[in-house]
């Protein structure tokens, strides 16, 4: 953040906007150059845009209203440059509407055809060492705003990217800098200038010892920085290299006599070492690169090179080097879509005797030629490839310069015009009823698609269907609509191919879809947006032998949302992970919606009381107090008597998800009980349990983070156990219900993993019902004769859930039986009274051996009145 000036303009109201996009002002412009103006008008046309172009000897006017480019949105003019003198001009762009409102924008751009090739970066930091470069360029018979251009970084700043843009080769020095020698803007200046193949001859005896340990050095520098000062006075030439047989003394009566600290340097990233202190090759003092730009680096100052004859020599050897032309393909973006497809190039080629010839060539054709006679050439070029099948394309730069010499660079692009993705289901996903499959099979650059098949199988079984005429407009999609209620619930997999009408195909699939149609034991819920800890509780499942898509289905709610109610109602028993998050709006009323209809339920996440322990929902449902964030404990204790009696679980290790950062702190509310605390205190609670309308096991920590698969599978299979027991609620009538009838329709829901067995109703002790039952899950109604009971009494009603594995379930509620009739008598006015007057005020009292909820009152047997007590 910050502060900063905006100034806002407001234009007369229907004048048209105008804005020249291209070039920028106070660029440099060369060769021919698109002028780009955009002109529009909110309320009405464009009937003109025009330009002039001019500076104090010469001008011209341009009628460019014919000049428009639809694809851009903008106007345009080609502006030879190479026509007029260098120097400064003014473009002005004018527009006019159809109501002859006009309106204009202005910028000043710098024509520079005769750009000299060589740019010299006086970044001493005012000394006056570039004598010694001039005089040896001068000495090669270059000239000075004609072959070579100075810069100056203390009185200029940083070198422009535009005349970066301009330059065959830089020669930059440092001289006796050893705290600054290249700031931050001139390393990125640099790379700007390295990655479009730009040539640099850099010199500088501290520049290791300045940012030699930073990245950029080694990367763009290509060296190693050894060691400050070396303390030798002259170098030598690598045999074989482009200084093989040089001998330069860096002190003497010609020499700048400063190489006071030359850094030692080695070379890395592809560089080779050309100079070298004394007679050893071991000490470094210079390095060139040769691949995608040009370097030499030397460690010394060349300025301290003694003679002038042998600064020259140095010289010569580094520009004739850099003279062959440099060109590459620095970057590229490739876009397709389903009727074209095309590339867009970036290069760069520099070339001091200019470039003639620029071509592209695609696997050895050329596909694109042009004829710059510029000395650089940075731009971007578009080629179409949708004429070529899918493959991978050789794509080459070529260029040729004036003297004929050839740079060629060449990438390959892979692509293909054929996408095929099985969008819908995706592993593990479960499906039911009738799934639609849904594929995206696009074809591009104008490819037709042959074949779209989809295959379905498990096992024993397997299914092909052809779906190519399945396609549906609105999604971009293919389909097929899977009825799977002819299919055994189980794990699926489903395959699907693509041919295309060049004669490439392509497949996908997804592995272990589950077929849900029937009763599903667990199901894992894996809520933690775009973190993978349910792979901590699948892994535990799958020690203690619960197979996903046959003994537990899996749901991500990151993808699909909170499971719907008609799968929910099929399932026993919910496993809910949150990792970091907690719980949405819609996942709390998909939770109330099954544990309402006795649901099992273990939950998990160390945030839900953070996020929601101040709502309704979460006292009501998870049957918790949320105490504070974050215990900052790493161990829980199981409670004596509980499922977790004699346990202690790590939070954290090598093989813990290590994300136990802020574990809750709870206590049971609402007929709920601790599991499980923090540390050796029982008062900072971490877990609940809950057995009454329906189950629950709430885990205020995140249960990934238990240290070891064996731990972890101990404390699910706990969990398992438990919520496998069966459980058998009074649905209905609610407890302390009151009712005056002498029968009592109740309706009972019971579970049992195992299958239920037995259901007995107790009243007071007495069974009243007994039913031997069948099946995993039951929803049944019993009426049950009360009319021997006293006409007031409290009635215990007790239901036992037996299972097949011999487990009993016990819930009891209370009903009050009231058949004794309240009494009421009038206290005012006497019977038989008389009056007249218009109103009259009635007093009454009332007796119940329950209690009186309300009175009514008529008047001649007209309607009820209800009274309020």
């Amino acid at each position: 953040y910050g502060e900063f000036v905006l100034n806002i303009s407001t234009l007369a109201e229907g004048v048209p906007i105008v804005d020249i996009v291209r070039p920028e002002d106070g660029s440099i412009v060369v060769s021919v150059t698109r002028i780009y103006v955009n002109a529009t008008d909110l309320d009405g046309t464009i009937v003109g845009v025009y330009l002039n172009i001019s500076n104090s000897t010469w001008s011209t006017f341009v009628d460019i209203t014919a000049n428009y480019d639809a694809s851009r949105g903008l106007y345009y003019y080609d502006w030879n440059t190479s026509t007029v003198a260098d120097g400064y001009y003014t473009i002005s762009a004018e527009a006019i509407d159809n109501e002859s409102k006009t309106n204009n924008d202005t910028i000043e751009v710098h024509v520079w055809n005769k750009f000299p090739p060589i740019i010299l970066v006086d970044d001493d930091q005012g000394g006056t060492y570039e004598t010694y470069y001039e005089q040896a360029l001068q000495d090669l018979g270059y000239q000075e705003d004609i072959d070579y251009l100075y810069w100056n970084t203390s009185t200029n700043g940083t070198i422009t990217r535009d005349l970066l843009d301009r330059a065959v080769i830089i020669i930059w020095f440092t001289g006796d800098d050893f705290t600054s020698t290249l700031t931050t803007d001139e390393r990125e200046a640099l790379s700007y200038f390295l990655t479009r193949c730009g040539q640099l001859f850099i010199s500088g005896q501290d520049i290791g010892y300045d940012i030699g340990a930073s990245s950029w050095f080694t990367t763009w520098l290509k060296a190693v920085y050894e060691r400050d000062n070396t303390n030798i006075d002259y170098v030598k030439g690598v045999t074989g290299t482009l200084f093989g047989g040089a001998v330069y003394n860096l002190s003497g009566s010609e020499s700048a006599n400063n190489n006071n600290w030359p850094d030692e340097i080695a070379p890395t990233g592809g560089s080779s070492l050309v100079l070298y202190y004394d007679n050893s090759v071991d000490i470094g003092a210079g390095v060139v690169y040769d691949d995608e730009y040009r370097l030499i680096y030397m460690s010394f100052p060349f300025e301290a090179i003694n003679g002038s004859a042998d600064r020259a020599d140095a010289m010569q050897r580094a520009t004739d080097w850099m003279k062959m032309p440099i060109g590459r393909i620095y970057d590229y973006s490739f876009y397709m879509d389903r009727y074209t497809e095309y590339l867009e190039l970036a290069i760069a080629v520099r070339a001091f005797y200019y470039v003639d010839t620029l071509e592209i060539l695609i696997n050895g054709t050329v596909v694109y030629s042009e004829s710059p006679g510029t000395r650089t050439c940075i731009e971007n070029i578009t080629i179409d490839t949708s004429s070529y099948v899918s493959g991978t394309l050789n794509i080459t730069l070529r260029a040729v310069d004036g003297a004929s010499n050839v740079v060629t660079d060449s990438i390959f692009v892979s692509r293909e015009h054929l996408h095929l993705e099985l969008v819908f289901p995706e592993t593990y996903d479960p499906v039911w009823s009738t799934t639609r499959i849904l594929v995206n099979a696009s074809t591009y650059a104008g490819v037709g698609l042959t074949t779209l098949n989809i295959t379905i199988s498990n096992e024993t079984w397997s299914r092909t269907i052809d779906i190519s005429s399945n396609y549906n407009a609105s999604t971009g999609y293919y389909y097929y609509d899977w009825d799977t209620t002819d299919m055994a619930d189980g794990p699926y997999n489903i395959s699907v191919l693509a041919v295309c009408s060049e004669g490439t195909s392509k497949t996908d699939k997804s592995y272990n879809i589950g077929v849900w149609n029937g009763i599903v034991p667990i199901l894992l819920v894996d809520d933690d947006y775009f973190y993978t800890y349910e792979q901590y509780y699948m892994d535990a499942l799958e020690n203690l032998s619960y197979h996903i898509n046959r003994d537990y289905a899996y749901w991500n709610t990151t993808r699909r949302g909170a499971p719907p109610m008609d799968f929910l109602d099929r399932v026993l028993m919910v496993i809910w992970e949150c990792g970091f998050s907690s719980l949405s709006s819609e996942d709390r009323d998909t939770l109330s919606g099954y544990l309402g209809d006795v649901g099992l339920l273990f939950i998990s996440g160390q945030d839900i009381g953070y996020s929601i322990g101040d709502t309704d929902w979460y006292r009501t449902w998870l049957r918790a107090e949320y105490e504070r964030d974050d215990t900052n404990i790493g161990n829980v204790t199981g409670v004596s008597g509980t499922i977790f009696d004699g346990t202690n679980y790590l939070l954290y290790g090598v093989d813990s998800a290590d994300n136990n950062f802020w574990p809750d702190e709870i206590n049971p509310i609402n007929g709920s009980f601790l599991l499980m605390y923090y540390g050796r205190d029982p008062s900072i609670g971490a877990a609940i349990g809950y057995d009454g309308y329906y189950r629950l096991v709430y885990f205020a920590f995140p249960f990934e983070a238990i240290n070891g698969s064996a731990y972890r599978a101990d404390a699910l299979g706990r969990i398992l156990q438990w919520l496998k027991k069966p459980i058998g609620v009074i649905y209905s009538p609610e407890n302390m219900t009151i009712t005056n009838n002498d029968t009592i329709d109740i309706m009972v829901v019971a579970k049992a993993f195992a299958g239920l067995d037995i259901l007995r109703l107790y009243i007071n002790g007495s069974l009243v019902m007994f039913d031997d039952v069948d099946g995993i899950e039951i929803l049944k109604h019993y009426t049950v004769d009360v009319s021997a009971y006293p006409d007031y009494a409290v009635l215990n009603l007790t239901l036992l859930t037996n299972s097949v594995a011999g487990d009993i379930d016990m819930f009891t509620i209370f009903i009050i039986r009231d058949k004794i009739s309240p009494t009421a008598t009038f206290t005012s006015p006497a019977n038989g009274s008389y009056f007249n007057v218009t109103e009259v005020t009635v007093q009454w009292s009332g007796t119940d051996n329950v209690g009186m909820d309300h009175y009514e009152v008529r008047i001649d047997g007209a309607t009820w009145i209800d009274v309020d007590m």
